[in-house]
């Protein structure tokens, strides 16, 4: 691939480039959140593209991206807590638009995850 030479592809573990506090990801949170302004059919690739980032260069990538899918599965499901008892079904208040949002970053965490866990 295009990796030849690199530490990575020589099996070595490389750092992450910026630090959990850097402003890189203050600009991927904007993108990441269910009310991100990016209207419509452009904020799936701007998502893609920050989860790719998030992965890249975070220093706890799995627990950045735990905190972006809590956050769309509460949009998602607002009714819906893990501290919530109740039997009531939340799915009759469900967003589509933060259904089909939530669905997109679960599948691309997982596929971003499964590449990541390789590297390790």
């Amino acid at each position: 691939g295009g990796n030849a030479g690199t530490a990575a592809s020589m099996g070595e573990a490389s750092s992450p480039a910026l630090a959990s506090d850097h402003p890189a990801f203050a600009a991927l949170a904007r993108v990441l959140t269910p009310t991100s302004a990016l209207p419509g059919r452009s904020w799936y690739p701007a998502a893609e593209q920050s989860l790719a980032a998030l992965y890249t260069l975070h220093p706890d990538p799995e627990g950045a991206a735990a905190d972006v899918v809590r956050s769309f599965a509460a949009a998602a499901f607002p009714g819906a807590s893990s501290d919530d008892d109740t039997t009531a079904s939340p799915f009759g208040t469900v967003n589509a638009a933060y259904l089909a949002r939530f669905l997109f970053v679960l599948g691309e965490v997982g596929l971003r995850h499964l590449v990541h866990a390789e590297g390790l």
